[in-house]
């Protein structure tokens, strides 16, 4: 007998679930010769939340002229989950800020394992997916119906 898989592509990460802190994302990837749905999970940080980028304590990984896109903490940082802690400090990615006050939200991500400890020392560890942010964009903000395009040098109005 032949093994006979499913041909079709996983779909894509939704986003994130948070703005900032852990958050969830999941996709659905299809199983054996009948393509059962099968849901995916993994935690997803765009980043800290609270004063995370109004004290600087992070560096640069890449900034464009109108907003910061990419922010890497300046000291490795411990990810907690439903009272699970990862094994090891982490450097992770972040998107930073649009400096026209558009959200800042990944373009790029990947998808990587990490270790948690749920409990004290003797506990097992368990893997997770955790997205990592490998680059960002400014999203674009939507015009009112009827609102014409900017031309250049002059504003658009503002949508509240």
């Amino acid at each position: 007998t032949l093994f006979r898989s499913c041909q079709k592509e996983p779909t894509d990460w939704t986003p994130c679930s948070k703005t900032c802190g852990m958050g969830i994302s999941t996709r659905v990837v299809w199983r054996n010769g009948n393509c059962t749905p099968h849901p995916q999970k993994r935690l997803c940080m765009i980043r800290p939340c609270g004063d995370f980028l109004q004290y600087g304590n992070f560096s640069v990984v890449r900034a464009g002229k109108r907003c910061t896109r990419v922010v890497r903490p300046l000291e490795p940082q411990t990810w907690t989950f439903k009272g699970c802690s990862t094994q090891r400090p982490l450097m992770p990615n972040y998107c930073g800020y649009c400096a026209d006050g558009r959200n800042c939200l990944p373009s790029k991500t990947d998808t990587v394992p990490v270790k948690f400890n749920c409990g004290g020392e003797e506990a097992a560890a368990i893997t997770r997916k955790v997205m990592w942010v490998q680059k960002c964009f400014c999203e674009k903000k939507r015009r009112a119906p009827g609102q014409r395009k900017a031309k250049k040098g002059r504003p658009t109005t503002q949508i509240p």
